[in-house]
């Protein structure tokens, strides 16, 4: 989940959370082009993509459980070598540092690695401040400080230090503020194209000195763009990695792995936005760092951006302070079909508590005016036909047992 005060965006449920009314919608406003720049990082940074193919897979896997023994125990624990591996790296990469203001300087880094059952070393880094506080250093600092970095030059905001400037309080501990923003955001957008964004920053940036050998290549946003373009890098499999070719098997995967999640006659809408929309991102946005250059816009220019998107692509859900949803689609899709997003993601998370209450219920009540007293406490066997019991009935969980494990 990536939070910021008035906004969150969920990542693979592909929605927004903003906390307002719906007759307060502004697309033009610093929460929703924070949270929509979220949302793009989601569709089109091979790190991102990544995290929403372990959720498709982790589905998957649930899905297969269910069939094989006719029920579901909750929390649901059963999870394969594959799921639990992809957990720990996560857990490694992502990083789980409180938000925190006036942290003070960095004093030390710290690494630690386990090693793969495939013989990779996976990396995790820990910071430590001069007031004493530890923080995790992940991807979601990176993906922070990109969103917080474009909407702060455009709308002057109160963010804490940790996540939002984590970053730059890094590079200071390495006597590396010669580098102008701009080009800090270019370096972190790259090492978001690999599969471990704070690894490559740490080993082939800092420790092996990418950036002190070649400082000039780190001074001017431009010449730093088109170094960075022809770096490649080599990739697990032993062969060269480019960020356009990363990002092209990546969307590749991606088109594949969601459309294959909803395979139903109904969802018929959510498989042509996701052909459209992975094409709309090989073709418009990859191999230019899309993310950083919104930096280096002129306000009108990124409203035009921002316009032009939510025009093409949109945004699937909308979840508002009061509970209603809406979703931000070009017309020619069936808007209704596309709350499946947000449902399978609470559902995602339910499945691993064991809480009674319907995962939807607030804004199932809201919008459709469907629960009963039974979906506080057993929605599974709710009868009728609410937006959870047609999602179970979709993927075959509605004739299952369910199980707690209390």
């Amino acid at each position: 989940m990536l939070k910021q005060i008035m906004g969150t965006y969920i990542p693979s449920g592909f929605s927004i959370y903003l906390n307002k009314l719906p007759h307060n919608l502004n697309t033009r406003d610093a929460t929703f082009v924070h949270e929509y720049t979220h949302f793009l990082q989601d569709i089109i940074l091979p790190y991102c993509i990544r995290q929403n193919l372990v959720f498709v897979n982790n589905f998957a896997w649930i899905s297969k459980m269910a069939e094989i023994n006719q029920k579901l125990t909750r929390p649901f624990r059963e999870w394969s070598d594959d799921c639990n591996l992809t957990f720990k790296q996560t857990s490694y990469t992502w990083g789980n540092g409180e938000a925190k203001d006036d942290s003070g300087k960095v004093i030390d880094i710290q690494s630690d690695f386990f090693i793969s059952p495939y013989d990779h070393n996976i990396f995790r880094y820990n910071l430590k401040f001069e007031d004493g506080t530890q923080y995790q250093f992940g991807a979601r600092d990176f993906l922070e400080y990109l969103a917080h970095k474009i909407e702060n030059k455009f709308w002057k905001t109160n963010a804490p230090d940790l996540p939002y400037r984590t970053v730059d309080k890094v590079f200071d501990y390495y006597s590396l503020g010669f580098i102008p923003e701009a080009v800090r955001l270019l370096i972190v957008e790259y090492c978001l194209y690999n599969d471990n964004p704070v690894h490559l920053l740490m080993n082939m940036f800092i420790n092996q000195n990418l950036i002190m050998n070649h400082k000039d290549k780190f001074c001017d946003y431009d010449v730093c763009l088109q170094y960075l373009l022809g770096i490649s890098w080599q990739s697990r499999g032993g062969f060269d990695e480019s960020i356009l070719t990363k990002t092209e098997r990546r969307l590749n995967d991606f088109r594949e792995r969601l459309s294959s999640l909803y395979p139903h006659r109904q969802y018929n809408s959510i498989r042509e936005w996701i052909l459209t929309t992975n094409n709309f991102c090989k073709n418009e946005l990859s191999n230019r760092f899309i993310i950083s250059s919104l930096y280096n816009i002129s306000c009108n220019e990124l409203y035009d951006f921002i316009d032009r998107l939510v025009n093409t692509v949109g945004i699937p859900v909308i979840k508002f302070a009061d509970n209603t949803v809406a979703s931000m689609l070009p017309s020619r899709y069936n808007s209704d079909q596309f709350l499946e997003f947000y449902i399978i993601s609470k559902f995602m998370e339910w499945i691993s508590t064991n809480e009674r209450y319907c995962p939807i219920y607030n804004i199932c009540n809201k919008n459709f005016g469907l629960c009963q007293k039974i979906c506080c406490t057993n929605p599974v066997i709710y009868s009728g036909e609410c937006k959870f019991k047609l999602f179970l009935k979709s993927y075959g969980f509605d004739t299952l047992t369910f199980e707690y494990n209390d």
